[in-house]
């Protein structure tokens, strides 16, 4: 049975217009942005805190699969089969051979990669799903305003080709660190697609990625530009790109949700 229905859910324009480039997408989900309100706020504790993360990064993947994946055409079988010859249909769904590396940066990425991966093996064969491990870093030198980034442990595959490449990490702030991370799979992995998952970016961050990794794909929940003069809070977002800031000297995100590898595993240190 070819029904027109059934080939609706391809739509890509699940994000909000602004003007930081076709790269950066701000994902329009009210029912996600007021998760990411609780989360945010200063009363939510755990267990909620993990809860909250681990549903976002659901709604992040889902919007992240629905605009980048390969779709592929399908003749599905129902159950009904058994008794009518229309017992079928076809339709449009993920391409189930796609291949895909995600990649956890400890520690604040463990629960979002775990998410990811595990998500994942639902849609896609589970022979083309990757799961790496990273520890990852930032030594930050506030006289000098600069971020430096170690690598303190991987655990990786050696080589990934014609695929998507994960990066789930909650809080893109100064860019560092996913951006060594990428800089590093450039020069392991051929023919992929990057794509960047977080629950909040900031004007610092979108910068990194477009002077360092232009060819990435940004996917946030809520773009934060906390520090930016009122004139720049009412424009659109991009309006006034050179002007919007989120960052304090210690490198954390306003209004943002505070540092998430600690809230994340109640551990400040």
């Amino acid at each position: 049975m070819r029904d027109n229905c059934y080939k609706q859910f391809t739509k890509t324009d699940k994000f909000i217009n602004h003007e930081l480039g076709d790269h950066v997408h701000i994902v329009d989900d009210v029912y996600a942005f007021s998760i990411l309100a609780k989360l945010s706020s200063k009363e939510t504790t755990q267990p909620m805190i993990n809860i909250f993360v681990r549903e976002l990064y659901k709604i992040l993947l889902n919007h992240t699969i629905t605009a980048f994946f390969p779709k592929v055409e399908k003749n599905i079988e129902t159950r009904m089969k058994s008794y009518h010859q229309l017992g079928e249909f076809e339709a449009t769904i993920i391409d189930p051979n796609t291949k895909v590396l995600v990649t956890d940066i400890a520690r604040a990425g463990m629960i979002p990669g775990q998410i990811c991966f595990d998500t994942l093996n639902f849609y896609l064969n589970p022979d083309n799903v990757i799961f790496d491990h990273i520890m990852a870093s930032r030594d930050i030198s506030v006289e000098q305003q600069k971020v430096n980034t170690v690598l303190a442990g991987l655990k990786i595959t050696p080589q990934f080709s014609d695929g998507f490449i994960l990066i789930p990490d909650p809080m893109g702030a100064t860019g560092s660190s996913i951006s060594r991370v990428i800089n590093m799979y450039k020069e392991m992995h051929k023919n992929v697609t990057f794509i960047t998952l977080h629950l909040i970016i900031t004007p610092e961050y979108v910068r990194t990625m477009k002077e360092q990794h232009p060819d990435i794909h940004v996917i946030s929940l809520r773009y934060d530009r906390g520090l930016s003069p009122q004139h720049v809070l009412d424009a659109p977002i991009g309006k006034f790109f050179d002007e919007e800031k989120s960052l304090t000297e210690t490198k954390y995100i306003l209004p943002g949700a505070g540092g998430l590898g600690e809230i994340i595993n109640n551990n400040y240190v």
